[in-house]
């Protein structure tokens, strides 16, 4: 499948950049236009529907057996086409931009789909959910379809980005961003094509699903190149789960995250560009 405006780079506004920064996330209205989304999303949801056959999902349930979402990861490595996708030049720029780095790889990809019925996303901070020795990374958010509030949406934390103590874990850091009186900022709804970026560090959140209809996204994390992997050990505050990207797979402590499994999608120096 054929996505030549996957490669044209998106130009971010000042104020994107600063709004990223000073808050921890901003919202991109029409990343991608709506025809090649519906073309994408049949693929994507595919994927998800094979890899469900086949088991190989990540279906969070509480102590009470409520499911908070039917997550399957890294599905770019079942298929070319979402491979394509998810590697994407024109998302990988935007994101080395937001974090002002010059090469960015790809730590996982989700597909996260909240059925009708489904529980609210806790609140958490992606890195304390990773084994490798950076903050500079970044979560690309992205609906398939039309998102209502009703379904799930996203909230954030603006200025969480800045409890960076990855072993007092999300809860602790939770309290702190309530003593501080940190503002929280809702998404509202989001068209196909939009996109939200948030910071690892950032606190977010995102409602039960209250519609009838599932609500269909794809989330990819993206990390400044160069990070190492570090033992769980080393982060009293890092919660076991059943995420790809929170294991060790093979890795010992200092490898560097490279190779097949961390595919390089943006280098600014090929591709003879500054970072901002």
């Amino acid at each position: 499948m054929s996505g030549k405006k996957l490669d044209i780079s998106y130009e971010l506004k000042r104020e994107d950049v600063e709004n990223y920064r000073t808050n921890g996330h901003v919202g991109l209205r029409g990343i991608l236009p709506p025809d090649t989304i519906v073309r994408f999303r049949q693929v994507i949801a595919g994927a998800v529907e094979q890899r469900v056959c086949l088991g190989e999902i990540w279906p969070e349930r509480d102590d009470r057996g409520r499911k908070e979402s039917l997550t399957v990861m890294d599905l770019r490595n079942f298929s070319r086409d979402v491979y394509e996708f998810v590697t994407a030049r024109r998302f990988a720029k935007a994101a080395a931009e937001l974090m002002g780095v010059s090469r960015v790889r790809v730590l996982g990809d989700f597909a996260v789909f909240k059925q009708a019925g489904d529980k609210h996303t806790r609140w958490h901070q992606d890195n304390n959910h990773i084994v490798i020795d950076t903050d500079r990374t970044v979560t690309m958010w992205m609906p398939l379809t039309e998102v209502t509030e009703a379904m799930g949406t996203m909230t954030f934390i603006s200025g969480s980005q800045r409890l960076t103590d990855r072993a007092r874990g999300d809860a602790a850091n939770l309290r702190t961003a309530t003593r501080l009186k940190l503002p929280m900022y809702s998404t509202g709804p989001m068209n196909p094509g939009d996109v939200t970026f948030h910071a690892g560090n950032t606190l977010h959140m995102a409602g039960e699903n209250r519609s009838g209809t599932t609500r269909e996204v794809l989330t990819i994390m993206y990390f400044e190149d160069g990070a190492r992997f570090i033992d769980p050990e080393e982060l009293p505050g890092f919660e076991q789960s059943k995420h790809r990207i929170h294991a060790m797979n093979g890795y010992s402590r200092g490898d560097l995250a490279d190779g097949e499994d961390f595919p390089l999608v943006y280098d600014a120096d090929r591709d003879g560009e500054e970072k901002p």
